[in-house]
């Protein structure tokens, strides 16, 4: 593979996305590493809202619909369920929304929950080759090392923020599905992919297919409410703190009802 061609498409070529995804699957040679997810590992995910009307059943804190953005991982009009495996990096990889979408001074209702996997679960490996990630530490990437400089490569764009970069959701969805692509061509069953954190490296992230929730290979377990506020004040980053106002409080859902309730 030919990094210098890849950053040409990338800076300047005119369909980004379509000329990034044919050359990482026709012209990038790479081993792609799988592992699954161990079953009854629980994982969650944070979505907020402006009343609680808006929280009544799975649907409403299971997979977003589609979007007309790319994402870290979709294209437009691509549905991913994504999850993480730790409270602080779920909350973090929502400081990019709340950035633009909350305004300073306001408060932001959250509803967290969690997802038990309860039926065998593949998902290919974006590696941490700085070796700062939990799970990363435990997986044998000695394959990625073989092509050493093409996984740096790809980690650093994995790393990037729209602030960095504001076309790199281009990139990094281009070849997530490349990889979902190869996958499907190779005739191996995938339901996503692992990549560390963005915002919060020692920890994960993963983006699964719908099918992994209406199977029910992955359930709803817990739910909780809480409220957070976007301060005025800039950190030495230059970006908002944002302060958690209560603690989390914990709603009842009824699986065979498909309902959710949240007391007083």
């Amino acid at each position: 593979m030919n990094l210098d061609k890849i950053e040409e498409i990338y800076k300047y070529s005119d369909n980004r996305y379509s000329d990034l995804f044919d050359y990482f699957l026709n012209y990038c040679g790479y081993e792609i590493l799988s592992t699954r997810l161990t079953i009854g590992f629980e994982t969650m995910r944070i979505r907020d809202y402006k009343t609680l009307s808006e929280i009544k059943s799975k649907e409403d804190v299971k997979y977003p619909p589609s979007s007309t953005n790319y994402t870290r991982i979709g294209k437009p009009n691509q549905i991913w369920f994504y999850i993480s495996d730790n409270l602080k990096a779920s909350l973090a990889e929502m400081l990019p929304i709340w950035y633009s979408k909350i305004n300073p001074g306001e408060n932001i209702n959250v509803v967290l929950s969690t997802w038990q996997i309860r039926q065998p679960i593949k998902v290919m490996i974006i590696p941490d080759l700085n070796n700062i990630n939990i799970i990363c530490k435990n997986l044998d990437l000695e394959a990625y090392h073989k092509n050493k400089d093409f996984w740096e490569y790809i980690c650093k764009k994995f790393t990037s923020t729209t602030l960095d970069s504001k076309n790199i959701y281009e990139f990094t969805s281009a070849f997530a599905n490349s990889l979902m692509e190869r996958a499907n061509i190779d005739g191996k069953n995938v339901d996503g992919i692992f990549y560390p954190s963005i915002q919060y490296p020692s920890q994960s992230n993963i983006a699964l297919i719908p099918s992994t929730v209406d199977l029910e290979k992955i359930v709803l377990m817990n739910l909780f409410r809480a409220v957070f506020f976007k301060s005025r004040i800039l950190n030495f980053k230059g970006t908002p703190n944002y302060d958690q106002l209560s603690d989390f409080k914990q709603g009842f859902y009824e699986p065979d009802k498909d309902k959710i309730e949240w007391p007083n």
